[in-house]
């Protein structure tokens, strides 16, 4: 795995939910971000290198839009620091522009700061 960021990770002031976007199943929350990928704290591990279809909900319009829907593929999941939850770092797949915008500037509004 190579563990090399060109972005560095940010938090958010807000705990954003995260759903799977093909059983509206509630995977977990939003920890960190950034245009390449994303951590989640899930109650349950997701399978590291399978692919999952998200819909992180915003806390409000960012770009346009209320939701931004993204595949994603896990790349680890462990068991976080509440033992009750999984720590999952996953990639952005085949982010197109207007993602990657709406991420930048969901950054830029909610980033907690340095």
């Amino acid at each position: 795995m190579d563990n090399k960021r060109s972005f560095t990770r940010r938090q958010l002031v807000y705990y954003l939910s995260i759903f799977d976007r093909e059983t509206g199943e509630l995977l977990g929350n939003l920890v960190d971000i950034t245009p390449e990928g994303l951590m989640l704290m899930a109650k349950t591990a997701l399978t590291a290198g399978m692919t999952y279809y998200l819909r992180i909900e915003l806390p409000e319009m960012v770009g346009g839009v209320r939701h931004l829907d993204v595949d994603a593929c896990a790349q680890w999941s462990r068991k976080g620091a509440n033992p009750d939850y999984f720590d999952v770092g996953l990639k952005l797949l085949d982010s197109n522009g207007r993602d990657v915008d709406t991420i930048v500037r969901l950054i830029a509004d909610y980033a907690c700061p340095s």
